[in-house]
């Protein structure tokens, strides 16, 4: 059964209320928005015409036969008009407005940041900036690779509760940061947004919703997609600057300070890296779908793929994907070997950082590790426990809400 059976049933001689809606049209589609809910769909050109046409006090039957005169066919208004009610564009002239769907305004986050401040962070002189520390950094890291962290920047053998707490702290306000940047970068262009917290498959991960980016023009929304790694980039050089300075004297760090250095170095840069695991919805993710037009670009790819496997393995379904225009199915060949790659840049990470800090953890958990004074008892276990708790409480958070997403009902 489909959703729309459950909205108005929309008789010829019905007139339909129309909210007010913003627009812009983009690759042969116009989006649609309420920017007061943070709506946005892409309709055809023709299916606006008919909106405009029920906006302007026509009946059902008479949007449909002026549409039937501009294209020549008969249009699916109980579907459309279905969706658009879901969606809280439109209601049964007389009724108390929308009746489902998002239609309750939405509250965003830090409205009394001034537009004009958000836009002198991100001004061409402050880009400029950014982007001279991001080129020294990187300039410094290959001159100077001995600088690079290896994965026992976050392996900590004392004070092993107290330093994973305060790694804990710092990543938890880097994270934050980032959100801001992506925050910061669409209130610069008018665009309000909400701060929450989601997951990526199990992980758990702070979120900026920007579906209000959709109303501004496409070359604009690179700045508030790429403002969050940008902000990372010139936090991991400003770290480099430090663990070079330190390292030639010219600055003194306490050992729990250099450790710590070393541990958000390491954090910025597999949070960089994490931006290329081109199989979830990343930042450099959505730059890519805004750079080739693409829609559903993650879903095509990988039902792409699956077509692929399923010439050789016969449990994979083939689904048609020929509805598809052309230039969106080359799109989705070549975003299938980028897929590939962030697979395999995530198991490398995986490989080189993770699975030897687990197993290095591991054995200082249960495998009697001696303590930071050399004995072995019970203060390291306690130490090492908790760091565990410390550890584990966003994993099984970010679990809970992967779960969780099996079990929402799904809209057909």
């Amino acid at each position: 059964m489909s959703w729309w059976v459950l909205m108005a049933d929309y008789m010829a001689d019905s007139r339909i209320s129309v909210f007010p809606f913003t627009r812009r049209e983009e690759g042969g589609e116009v989006i649609i928005g309420r920017p007061d809910t943070a709506v946005f769909l892409a309709l055809p050109a023709e299916a606006v015409a008919l909106l405009d046409d029920l906006a302007g006090g026509s009946t059902v039957g008479e949007a449909r036969a002026r549409y039937q005169e501009r294209c020549g066919d008969d249009p699916d208004l109980q579907d459309l008009l279905g969706r658009l009610e879901h969606e809280g564009f439109v209601w049964p002239e007389g009724g108390k407005g929308p009746s489902r769907g998002n239609q309750t305004p939405l509250r965003f986050h830090f409205e009394n940041i001034p537009e004009s401040l958000a836009r002198r962070v991100f001004s061409w002189p402050m880009l400029a900036v950014y982007c001279v520390i991001i080129a020294a950094g990187a300039a410094l890291l290959l001159t100077q690779p001995e600088l690079m962290p290896g994965w026992r920047a976050l392996f900590f053998t004392q004070h092993i509760t107290l330093s994973y707490l305060l790694l804990t702290v710092l990543g938890y306000l880097s994270v934050f940061l980032h959100e801001m940047a992506h925050l910061l970068a669409a209130r610069s262009l008018g665009v309000p947004c909400r701060l929450g917290v989601g997951n990526r498959l199990w992980l758990l991960v702070a979120e900026t919703d920007m579906t209000g980016i959709w109303r501004v023009a496409p070359r604009q929304r690179y700045l508030p997609f790429l403002a969050g790694p940008m902000l990372d980039a010139v936090s991991a050089s400003l770290l480099l600057f430090v663990a070079y300075a330190a390292q030639h004297g010219v600055l003194t760090l306490s050992p729990l300070g250099a450790a710590l250095v070393q541990a958000m170095l390491l954090r910025y840069l597999m949070g960089i890296a994490w931006q290329c695991y081109f199989f979830v919805r990343t930042d450099f993710y959505y730059v890519i779908c805004n750079v080739l037009g693409c829609k559903n670009l993650l879903g095509d790819t990988v039902t792409f793929l699956k077509n692929l496997a399923s010439r050789a393995l016969p449990w994979f379904r083939y689904e048609d994907q020929s509805h598809i225009p052309a230039h969106e199915r080359r799109a989705i060949r070549l975003y299938s070997v980028v897929w590939l790659g962030g697979r395999v840049l995530a198991l490398t990470v995986g490989l080189s950082i993770s699975l030897p800090l687990l197993w290095h953890y591991g054995q200082l958990l249960f495998g009697g590790a001696s303590s930071t004074t050399g004995a072995p008892g019970l203060p390291t276990s306690v130490d090492v426990l908790g760091m565990t708790l410390v550890a584990l409480g966003p994993q099984l958070l970010g679990m809970w809400l992967w779960f969780r997403s099996f079990r929402k009902p799904q809209e057909v």
